[in-house]
């Protein structure tokens, strides 16, 4: 049976002061620990434009890959693409991402760099997967949920029933699902294979988003990679 670390974070800050939640600023209630995590919490204000919080985790992961690869995009996607030209249907997708056709990349933002950072902190790696839903109300000031999972056992974080509860209780009491993001780790001890990091995405990927979009209306699917995040609404 799994057991799971569930953090609980709430923060009256106005709508006018709405600030990106941090490992530094902010007390998390520890419940459970194994090797699954899961967080749930609620912060007054809009985040998901804020501007990202580098912290020690994020600034140390930079370092690394930097001195390794050059994490920008397009190259990325350029070097990644040729170890599926033998697969049609993915080698398309990096087609239309490399095109600007498909997908809108920018660096990351609140979100994405502090859910990396809890990542990075309670794994103590930067391998691990995970994945988030983020939602919004009105009540009548602007909030924000996050609901966020990841497990080291899997490597590839999973859909989770567990999630999944929490998200249809939280739409039933108001919450609007506005995004489902998750990382693309990189694997560089694979050189000059496939090291990951794309920002595409995969099969898997894409059938879970066409089922949260029916299920759930999902408007919007999110992959980041540390660097950068591409923000799909388009499955």
């Amino acid at each position: 049976m799994r057991t799971f670390i569930l953090f609980v974070l709430t923060s009256f800050v106005s709508f006018a002061w709405a600030e990106c939640p941090s490992l530094q600023k902010h007390r998390f209630e520890l419940i459970q620990s194994e090797k699954n995590w899961i967080l749930e919490f609620n912060q007054s204000g809009v985040i998901l434009k804020l501007p990202a919080q580098i912290g020690t985790e994020l600034r140390q992961f930079h370092k690394k890959i930097k001195a390794r690869i050059n994490p920008d995009p397009v190259l990325l996607a350029k070097r990644q693409s040729k170890f599926f030209q033998h697969q049609p249907n993915e080698f398309q997708k990096f087609d239309l991402f490399l095109d600007g056709d498909w997908g809108l990349t920018s660096r990351i933002r609140c979100v994405e760099s502090f859910l990396l950072s809890l990542t990075m902190k309670q794994f103590r790696s930067d391998s691990i997967e995970f994945a988030a839903f983020v939602l919004e109300r009105s009540t009548p000031v602007l909030q924000t949920k996050i609901l966020a999972w990841s497990s080291r056992m899997d490597g590839m974080v999973k859909r989770s029933d567990e999630m999944l509860r929490r998200l249809q209780l939280a739409q039933s009491r108001g919450w609007r699902l506005k995004v489902h993001l998750h990382n693309h780790p990189f694997s560089l001890e694979r050189g000059k294979g496939d090291i990951g990091g794309t920002l595409i995405p995969s099969a898997p990927d894409l059938k879970l988003y066409r089922s949260l979009q029916q299920d759930y209306q999902l408007p919007e699917a999110w992959i980041t990679n540390g660097f950068h995040t591409s923000r799909y609404s388009e499955f």
